[in-house]
């Protein structure tokens, strides 16, 4: 019963000191008229960043700043220790956010932008600790993000670098990419390149893409022309669907299994190879073999004799599987 009552009292008094968190908002508005080709740089925390297309040639920014302490006085005080810092110069804008250092005890400090742009802006963000929202850019993006998630419509290309987090976008022409402990998700890919570390890739359609990783589960919808899988270790890799006229697969694994949605529809230049490992390759009839014992396969596979695609695979301890 005293264990009850204690846990009870324990309750009580979080919930009272949670209840009694008061929030404190501030706002920045800030304005900007630019040329042709602007360069947007923000660099943020503890916040979100969101960019909306605006029809004419000025960048403004719309700041919240929110503080969160025990008393109203606390709370404003920890929003006014936030300040952010603009420069402009030539056709480039700058928004840099500057924390002071303060004891805090049972408070918070928050900033979010909301900035808007011309179409033809040349974005350059980095946050932590917070997301970013884009819709549509026909101009190159740069984004270094940590701790937060990135969610984008349509990008012509990007340079995306983010760890402890999540990308989904709709479509991407163009993305070069560097991920730690993330999961990427995109519907429509045109060339991605990627260099993974202990990530989740989710693609429905991609044209061309090269990933070196490792600890990495990366499958995809459909493969349309190529793709280049090297150091794939202690992870996975699966096609559902090849298109008929793609070009080249070639990849390089270990401890990771390979599943590929090659039939007999396809025709192609083979060489596979396993070590600990076994080879499935369902339906698919090879004929100008020149190497088949068990663990590897040199041949060409489809209908034709010399066909102009090539699969290039090696595996150890791990299998190759075609359906």
């Amino acid at each position: 019963m005293k264990k009850i009552l204690f846990i009870l009292a324990i309750t009580l008094l979080a919930t009272e000191a949670f209840a009694a968190r008061k929030e404190y908002k501030r706002e920045i508005v800030k304005e900007f008229t630019v040329g042709d080709n602007p360069i947007l740089s923000i660099e943020n925390k503890y916040g979100n960043i969101r960019i909306i297309e605006g029809t004419n040639r000025k960048i403004t920014f719309k700041i919240e700043i929110r503080g969160e302490g025990r008393t109203e006085e606390a709370a404003r005080k920890y929003a006014e220790s936030v300040s952010v810092d603009f420069s402009h110069s030539g056709n480039q804008v700058l928004a840099r956010t500057k924390f002071e250092p303060l004891n805090c005890n049972n408070c918070g400090r928050s900033v979010h932008y909301i900035v808007t742009a011309p179409k033809s802006v040349i974005p350059l963000l980095e946050n932590k600790y917070g997301n970013i929202y884009l819709d549509n850019f026909v101009q190159p993006l740069t984004v270094e993000l940590k701790y937060g998630d990135l969610f984008a419509n349509a990008l012509n290309k990007a340079t995306i670098d983010i760890s402890y987090g999540k990308v989904t976008m709709n479509k991407c022409k163009n993305l070069s990419i560097e991920s730690k402990y993330s999961g990427i998700k995109i519907d429509e890919a045109g060339q991605v390149v990627a260099d993974s570390k202990y990530d989740n890739y989710r693609i429905e359609s991609v044209s061309d893409f090269e990933i070196e990783t490792g600890y990495t589960d990366v499958r995809i919808g459909k493969l349309n022309k190529r793709l280049t899988a090297d150091r794939l270790r202690y992870g996975g890799l699966k096609i559902s669907e090849v298109a008929k006229d793609f070009s080249e697969i070639r990849v390089d694994a270990a401890y990771s299994n390979v599943k590929l949605g090659l039939t007999e529809e396809h025709a192609f230049k083979a060489a596979l190879y396993t070590n600990y490992g076994n080879i499935d390759t369902g339906n698919l009839t090879f004929h100008n073999v020149s190497l088949k014992k068990k663990g590897c396969i040199v041949g060409t596979a489809g209908k034709s004799n010399n066909p102009n695609a090539s699969v290039n695979i090696s595996v150890s301890y791990g299998g190759i599987v075609f359906k």
